[in-house]
C-alpha cells in the first residue's frame, strides 16, 4: 500500500485495509521517494500509527515498488513477512 506522504490514507479506506491485512500481508509504504516512513507521528484514523496498529507491515526505508518485490520474494520462499524485534 503506497500511502500519501509518510504513509497515510483517507479514513474511508481504513475498513478495507483492516480487513485485507487480517487476510494477507499488507506492507505500508509512503510516497515521499526517500527516507523512512513515519511510524508514530499521527494518530488519526488512516494515519501511519493507526494503520500499523491494525496489522499493516511497515516498509521502513523501502518505497512501494521495492517493498512489493521484497514481499513477493519473502512469500515465494516461505519466509515470514512480519518484522520481528531483535531486542
Amino acid at each position: 500500500m503506497a500511502g500519501f506522504g509518510g504513509g497515510h490514507v483517507p479514513s474511508p479506506w481504513v475498513p478495507a485495509l483492516t480487513a485485507l491485512a487480517a487476510e494477507v500481508p499488507v506492507v505500508l509504504a509512503g510516497r515521499t521517494g526517500a527516507g523512512e516512513n513515519l511510524r508514530s507521528t499521527y494518530g488519526f484514523p488512516g494515519s501511519e500509527t493507526d494503520l500499523l496498529a491494525r496489522g499493516l507491515i511497515p516498509a521502513g526505508y523501502l518505497d512501494a515498488p521495492k517493498a512489493r518485490v521484497l514481499l513477493s520474494l519473502v512469500l515465494a520462499t516461505g519466509g515470514d513477512p512480519l518484522p520481528r524485534s531483535t531486542s
